[in-house]
């Protein structure tokens, strides 16, 4: 596991959030190998440590802040879970064990996304003057525009061409048939696209593009609400608030 990660940081590029999961992963490792809780706060600690001492400088880092409160938060849930199963429950077996497993899971599901988002929000809006109400339809539109306009850059490893054939799909609800034929639409041929495309499935810089473009669709997202129509902002970015009223958001 640790020479698949190392081989992932490779390929990436060795970038600030790379190389942050990289060290916390082996942080994990060694510690299950110690046969220590691999997910607790010591281990967050000593990730963290870890990392400062490569890139001091990720002390101020958005994402360096926002990574790991969400990770706190979710260890603090993991931690009371597993205290709460400790304290006894009742020995079921049968239909009722299942049923209980999938409430746990469901419940899961919803208290992980719940908790991630308070622990980030407070980070979000301080860096970034924003509650991250938009982010998920942003960050999907601005791959959509790192693949079609790239990017110039001196840094080889930040340079992209542009003018990629990309789709976006966008349903009116999430229904089991939408969900089931997304799955089935995108199955297996991520990479195997990539690799005929010539697209990097593994890259950390697109990534990077793909917050700057998210960031900046927020922004006019915010700009139409507050002044509808401006045409000296439109003028800026006009495929950017294309694309924004393609999807209806406008």
């Amino acid at each position: 596991m640790i020479g698949g990660a190392t081989f992932y940081l490779f390929i990436s590029g060795g970038g600030a959030p790379a190389t942050r999961s990289y060290i916390m992963l082996v942080a994990m490792l060694v510690g299950v190998l110690a046969d220590r809780p691999a997910l607790s706060m010591r281990a967050v600690a000593i990730s963290a440590a870890l990392i400062l001492a490569v890139q001091p400088e990720g002390v101020v880092d958005p994402s360096f802040r926002m990574s790991f409160a969400a990770i706190i938060g979710l260890i603090a849930l993991a931690e009371w879970e597993r205290g709460r199963i400790k304290d006894g429950m009742p020995t079921i077996t049968g239909m009722s064990r299942l049923l209980r497993w999938g409430g746990r899971y469901l419940t899961g599901i919803v208290l992980v996304s719940i908790v991630a988002g308070l622990a980030t929000a407070p980070f979000a809006i301080y860096h970034f003057d924003r509650a991250p109400g938009y982010s998920l339809l942003a960050n999907l539109m601005a791959q959509s525009l790192a693949l079609a306009t790239g990017q110039r850059s001196d840094n080889p490893n930040k340079v992209f061409p542009g003018n990629r054939p990309n789709s976006v799909l966008i349903a009116d609800r999430l229904t089991p048939r939408t969900l089931g034929a997304l799955l089935a639409y995108y199955e297996a041929k991520v990479a195997f696209q990539g690799l005929i495309w010539n697209i990097n499935s593994f890259d950390q810089e697109g990534v990077q593009l793909g917050k700057v473009l998210a960031t900046r669709l927020i922004d006019h997202i915010i700009a139409h609400g507050q002044a509808p129509g401006d045409p000296a902002r439109e003028a800026e970015d006009p495929l950017g608030w294309a694309m924004l009223r393609a999807a209806g958001v406008l």
